[in-house]
């Protein structure tokens, strides 16, 4: 009886680790969304670049670089139409995730434990 229970609780924990390792191939894509001369904009990418500083090397690795997205061009006009009252936006993108949303003023402490997660 001992020895199954341990048996069923080394595979379960096999398992569990596998999830693990399957997850990290999993890519954040991150979509931030400005427009020229925009201060809030600018204190947001600041937060977000000292949140990603401060994101395990390990999880970083699986973070993309930074999309920036000029709302105020004319191919982001659909952008435009939905955020131009809204930025700064951050869309943090997973593959098979929902996507999360950050808006206005970003949280440090927020968004190191968005980008930080293991999934």
């Amino acid at each position: 009886m001992f020895r199954q229970v341990l048996r069923h609780s080394t595979q379960f924990s096999n398992r569990a680790s596998l999830n693990r390792t399957c997850t990290r191939d999993i890519t954040t894509k991150l979509r931030f969304f400005t427009k020229p001369d925009c201060m809030l904009c600018y204190e947001a990418n600041v937060v977000l670049e000292n949140a990603l500083d401060d994101v395990k090397p390990e999880m970083r690795k699986t973070i993309k670089d930074v999309e920036y997205v000029d709302i105020s061009k004319p191919e982001n006009r659909g952008w435009f139409d939905c955020y131009r009252y809204d930025i700064p936006v951050l869309h943090v993108e997973r593959d098979e995730y929902k996507k999360v949303v950050f808006m206005h003023k970003f949280d440090h402490e927020e968004l190191v434990e968005e980008l930080g997660q293991e999934l």
